[in-house]
């Protein structure tokens, strides 16, 4: 038997993040971030330096699973983590979805907040990898040179209000007769 010592804890690169949402790009005041509403999905990608121990292997050893949270400024939100990748890099690339659904998530009802996210991952030795990026795309752990995915992401699941409603027109005449101070439109 061989003896094999791991002190290396793994590295996350190659993130990135998509939205389902068809109009995801189309804010131009928010071009850093893609957008997301009720009913969509927002699926964060990323890989590992060395092989990950999947939710299917974990299960005797629940503490070793790979955990993704998309973090707003009010909550904390449990994405489905998996692999993403069957062939010979099984293992290292992994995609980590969040079903924008206020019945699974209640803090998602009326939320709308730029997020950010937080994962953590362990090789099979058990050393740990912890990294997040707040909405603004700034990592919570400067030594780990991973950049922040080009786009973070903003969920909007908070229904336009209208906030002031006005009828204007040319006509100057008064109805007096019928309905008092009325304007005929």
């Amino acid at each position: 038997n061989t003896l094999r010592i791991d002190t290396i804890t793994p590295v996350l690169r190659g993130l990135s993040i998509e939205s389902s949402n068809l109009g995801a790009e189309t804010d131009g005041d928010r071009t850093g971030h893609l957008l997301a509403m009720e009913g969509d999905n927002l699926t964060l990608f990323f890989k590992t330096s060395e092989r990950i121990l999947g939710v299917d292997e974990t299960s005797s050893k629940p503490g070793l699973k790979p955990e993704v949270e998309f973090i707003s400024n009010s909550d904390n939100f449990t994405a489905v983590v998996s692999r993403n990748s069957t062939g010979e890099e099984k293992g290292i690339q992994w995609k980590a979805v969040l079903d924008l659904d206020p019945s699974t998530h209640s803090g998602l009802a009326e939320l709308e907040s730029d997020l950010g996210f937080r994962i953590s991952v362990r090789d099979p030795s058990g050393n740990v990898r912890k990294l997040g990026f707040d909405a603004a795309g700034i990592s919570s752990d400067s030594s780990q040179p991973t950049d922040a995915p080009a786009k973070m992401a903003r969920v909007d699941l908070k229904a336009p209000e209208v906030e002031t409603f006005a009828f204007t027109s040319s006509n100057a005449g008064l109805n007096e007769n019928d309905f008092g101070d009325t304007r005929l439109v």
